[in-house]
């Protein structure tokens, strides 16, 4: 109650001191009466009266709106514009008839407004009403009193209760924004005063107007609200807030943020191919070698060409080897740059100093020199010791039409007996299942393990990488294997694997990612030989061969890691006569050689092959040219491919080691070989398969490693048993002997 008097009391005292003081005109400060620039605004209780706007203003005779029994010619005739023209203009120019009291209502000599566009003096309380600010200051005289100056800001507003309101001010974060960016709006407000004005306080709580319209967004404690602004546009915004007790926050005055359209960013840049020069070229010709322009792929897919200035780092046309080229761009005005370095890097390969081509060597008959590259593995290599070379060289000898000694299966299964068939490496199994499907034996069933098995269901298959893949489905298309359906792996999955490796050049690398290399991407060919009815594969297929002919040498060879060698060329001559592309094919021939006469270069005179030229040979190398040459053989011949051992018959087994001899063989996984003679028995029958003639010493050794073996043709015993069915067939003949010489003596006597 005493609260209540109080505040009216207040309202009364204020209000007896706002009309006294209307009474008070204060001087002109100019005596222009040129016409001025101001800016106006209304804000009524809950809407927007007339927005902030700028007009020219001169005085003018107010009579017909305020009637001349209120207005003194005082009025009529004062030469500097007030505030109550500002505000009479500026609901005029929003249309509203100003004679009527509905629109104005005007009193005291023009220095009251008690209402404004039908909200009135006391609607919304015994304090509540219409006041006004110029250049955010509360006048202490009335409005038909202030003379205005140019570009004063006369702001009418309504406020619920004199003693509780706000007069609101609103900011923002950023006022030029692209589209999907966050605004963050801060309102806070002038508390009701009647003095010196204290701090802004932040307003809690206020809905946020944007062009007008009430959004869904609202202020939090500290007066913040963030917005995505989503489109493209000019945007109005600003804030209102209404409270118990007739409280009301006077709308800020709207702030203008511009939406702009947000451009695409740099998403990639194009790479640019790698250039190599020749020994001896200036800086400024190896330049003229880089592609001029690259392209630019923004967030939006657009492509971008650009102009590239090259640089090139501390090069030397005298030095062979490689060095980074940086060419730089301008970015296209309708594109941003985003986190992507405007710039790309390149090599520049500076050649090896040019040396005269060596003469090259007349190519003997294939079967010769395959003879020969088997006679230097089987002298040179121990087959009665377990060595991983040792199941490649089986594959070779085996493959090419040569005897594999009798000893190293025994060895195998003594070895894989030792190890109780665990190997951690997926490419263990893989490499003995396919010598061991290539000498025609089993793989299902090594010394009682499963190799195919342990293959297909390898949990660590991919760990070596392409390799591991690569050679997985070679083993298991040996003899077409049966892959159960809950296996981890089968062929399908394989062949999708296998493809997803490969690089964008058409290579193949080691491990996704890395650069392609010559020999991975031909041992992936050849697993992928056999599945060249799937288009998929034929398009990887016809990629990984472009990219194999792109990548030889002028002489026909390769370079792994930058060192030419024998058993890259090897490889891509597997690959080749896998998928059935003759190896004298045009695109495999080049101006000093093919592929034939490049590995021919690294043959020694000791029958074996080298790694590098004029290296010593190497096992490696030798069992992997022994590999080529009957690949290549094959494919000549129409044969089945290297890896293909449907073509392995019984006829070509090698002896088998005694514990073998026990074990039940398998029907339907194992076709076996004949039994093969000793090496010594070899060199005197020269067998069919071009087997190699070793030196009767040799044979010897051989023959008597094998000699203490069950298995030996030797220690067979003659087969001189007699059946029952040659008794029965004698004793007939014998029956009908004696029955005709019976009957031709009856006839005599």
């Amino acid at each position: 109650m005493l609260h209540s008097f109080f505040k009216k009391s207040i309202a009364t005292i204020l209000s007896i001191l706002l009309i006294f003081s209307l009474f008070h005109p204060i001087a002109a400060t100019a005596s222009e009466k040129d016409t001025i620039n101001i800016s106006v605004r209304i804000e009524s209780w809950d809407k927007t009266v007339a927005p902030l706007t700028t007009i020219e203003l001169a005085p003018y005779d107010i009579t017909r709106t305020v009637g001349n029994n209120k207005v003194g010619n005082w009025h009529l005739t004062n030469d500097q514009p007030l505030a109550i023209h500002a505000i009479i203009k500026a609901l005029e120019l929003q249309g509203l008839d100003v004679t009527k009291k509905s629109v104005i209502d005007v009193g005291y000599q023009g220095n009251y407004i008690a209402g404004v566009n039908n909200v009135y003096e006391f609607d919304y309380g015994f304090t509540s009403g219409w006041m006004y600010k110029v250049n955010g200051v509360s006048p202490s005289v009335g409005v038909g009193t202030y003379e205005l100056s140019n570009n004063d800001i006369v702001e009418l507003y309504y406020i619920g209760d004199m003693m509780n309101h706000h007069f609101g001010k609103i900011a923002a974060s950023a006022t030029e924004v692209k589209e999907g960016d966050e605004v963050t709006f801060t309102v806070t407000g002038e508390p009701a005063n009647w003095g010196t004005p204290p701090p802004d306080e932040a307003i809690a709580d206020a809905t946020i107007l944007i062009n007008g319209e009430k959004s869904e967004f609202k202020t939090d404690q500290n007066g913040r609200a963030s917005i995505p602004l989503t489109n493209v546009g000019t945007y109005w915004v600003t804030a209102e807030k209404f409270g118990a007790n007739s409280y009301n926050m006077i709308r800020p005055t709207p702030i203008k943020v511009v939406v702009t359209e947000k451009l695409p960013l740099v998403q990639a840049i194009d790479p640019v191919e790698s250039v190599e020069v020749p020994f001896g070229t200036s800086k400024e010709d190896a330049l003229l070698h880089l592609t001029p322009t690259t392209n630019l792929t923004d967030s939006k897919g657009n492509k971008h060409e650009v102009q590239l200035s090259w640089s090139i780092d501390g090069f030397n046309s005298t030095q062979s080897g490689e060095y980074t080229a940086t060419g730089t761009f301008s970015l296209p005005a309708n594109i941003e740059q985003g986190s992507v370095a405007l710039l790309v890097t390149t090599v520049v390969k500076v050649a090896e100093q040019a040396t005269p081509p060596a003469p090259q060597r007349e190519l003997p008959e294939i079967s010769t020199w395959a003879t020969q590259i088997s006679k230097w593995i089987l002298k040179n290599t121990d087959f009665s010791q377990h060595d991983n070379f040792n199941d490649w060289d089986a594959i070779a000898l085996a493959r090419s039409g040569h005897s594999v000694p009798e000893q190293y299966y025994g060895t195998l299964v003594d070895y894989v007996t030792e190890r109780e068939g665990n190997f951690r490496l997926v490419t263990d199994y893989e490499r003995m299942a396919i010598a061991v499907a290539a000498i025609g034996k089993d793989p299902t069933d090594v010394a009682g393990y499963n190799f195919i098995e342990k293959i297909y269901n390898h949990e660590r298959l991919t760990n070596q990488g392409t390799n591991g893949v690569t050679y997985a489905l070679i083993a298991l298309d040996t003899f077409s294997y049966e892959i159960p359906e809950d296996a981890l792996w089968n062929r399908d999955s394989l062949v999708d694997w296998l493809l997803d490796q490969q690089n964008d050049d058409g290579g193949f690398p080691l491990a996704k990612g890395s650069i392609s290399d010559v020999d991975v991407t031909a041992m992936t060919l050849q697993a992928l030989s056999n599945y060249q009815t799937d288009e998929r594969v034929q398009t990887a297929t016809e990629r990984a061969v472009a990219w194999l002919a792109e990548t030889q040498l002028s002489n026909g060879g390769y370079k792994l890691w930058g060192v030419e060698n024998s058993e890259s060329v090897s490889q891509v001559i597997i690959a080749l006569s896998s998928l059935k592309i003759e190896v004298e094919d045009g695109q495999f021939i080049k101006p000093e050689g093919d592929l034939l006469s490049a590995l021919y270069a690294y043959a020694n005179e000791d029958g074996g092959m080298a790694h590098t030229l004029g290296d010593e040979s190497n096992y490696m190398a030798s069992h992997q040219a022994l590999m080529a040459l009957a690949a290549y053989e094959r494919n000549k011949n129409g044969k089945a491919s290297l890896y293909n051992m449907q073509d392995v018959h019984e006829e070509e087994e090698v002896e088998s080691n005694p514990r073998d001899d026990k074990e039940e063989e398998k029907p339907g996984k194992e076709q076996p070989k004949p039994e093969q003679q000793p090496e010594g028995k070899q060199q005197e029958e020269a067998p069919k398969n071009n087997a190699n003639n070793e030196n009767k010493e040799e044979g010897k050794k051989e023959s008597n490693k094998a000699g203490s073996n069950t298995g030996d043709v030797k220690n067979k015993l003659p087969k001189t048993a007699t059946s029952i069915y040659q008794f029965l067939l004698l004793g007939f003949a014998l029956l009908l002997i004696g029955t005709f010489l019976y009957r031709l003596q009856a006839r005599k006597g």
